[in-house]
């Protein structure tokens, strides 16, 4: 006989066992004087209503608490996170431009302007404190693992390809950003110089 099938056999005998125990206690209980002794009425709508009106109530004080937000956002982070990486891989892209996409659609940017409400509820100010904490922990973990993976000889193998790609991601944004400012100067700054601006 297979482990499953001994524990499957266990689980109904336990039932039929304790159900048959405590289906004697309540009988035995008959017995006594109160409310045992007599037919029990329920109005099951007000209790249900009761039930829930109370489950409401404590789900709204506990919603507003520090810690139950920060599990709110790591929660719709991660989500979102999980979608946007996996609609990404489904255009043949890699995930992590999904995931960075997510955050572009979870700030002000997107939800704060079609979802105000849930917005500034979901990403108070004064919660954000606790989740630059924490991602700031993530990212401490992650360079970690990267720094494990690391494999210096592959670097200096392709050490030309890796200085080339890296100087070249940081002149050519600052070229356009230049670019940027030069047209935007004249409409945007007041008292500053250009090179400042």
């Amino acid at each position: 006989m297979s482990k499953s099938s001994k524990n499957f056999i266990l689980y109904i005998l336990m039932l039929i066992i304790f159900g048959i125990l405590m289906y004697g206690i309540v009988q035995s209980a008959k017995g006594y004087g109160g409310h045992l002794s007599g037919p029990i009425s329920f109005d099951f709508s007000s209790i249900l209503q009761t039930g829930f009106n109370i489950f409401t109530d404590g789900l709204k004080i506990s919603a507003k608490t520090p810690i139950a937000i920060l599990l709110l956002q790591v929660i719709a982070i991660l989500c979102m996170a999980r979608l946007f990486g996996w609609l990404f891989v489904k255009m043949k892209q890699p995930s992590v431009i999904g995931e960075i996409v997510a955050g572009i659609v979870m700030g002000p940017s997107v939800l704060a302007q079609l979802l105000p409400g849930v917005s500034s509820f979901l990403f108070a100010p004064e919660s954000l404190w606790n989740i630059s904490i924490l991602s700031q922990i993530g990212l401490i973990l992650f360079m970690f693992v990267i720094g494990m993976e690391l494999d210096i000889s592959e670097v200096r193998k392709k050490l030309n390809e890796t200085l080339l790609i890296s100087h070249a991601s940081i002149i050519i944004p600052f070229f356009f950003g230049m670019l940027a400012a030069y047209w935007s100067y004249p409409k945007y700054a007041s008292d500053t110089k250009f090179l400042p601006y």
